[in-house]
């Protein structure tokens, strides 16, 4: 992630797959891989949260949770640079 930031800060681009519920406050469903969310801005990282900027159905999200959580919906992340 901090890698991919990097990138996004330099003006590449960010893509993570991830189990979309958790990450966007809809429940628990870790049944698979659901969503591409595309990284906006750096990721912060705080005690054990993670806290960063996104664009989910339309919509500009914060996502803020728990490190552990976003360990288990997170899968991947492609990235391009210039």
């Amino acid at each position: 992630m901090q890698s991919a930031g990097e990138i996004v800060k330099n003006g590449g681009h960010a893509f993570l797959q991830v189990e979309a519920s958790p990450l966007l406050g809809r429940g628990d469903d870790r049944e698979h891989y659901d969503h591409w969310l595309p990284l906006t801005c750096e990721p912060v990282f705080y005690e054990d949260k993670i806290t960063f900027a996104t664009y989910s159905w339309g919509q500009q999200r914060c996502i803020d949770i728990s490190v552990e959580t976003f360990c288990d919906s997170f899968h991947g992340v492609v990235v391009a640079s210039r």
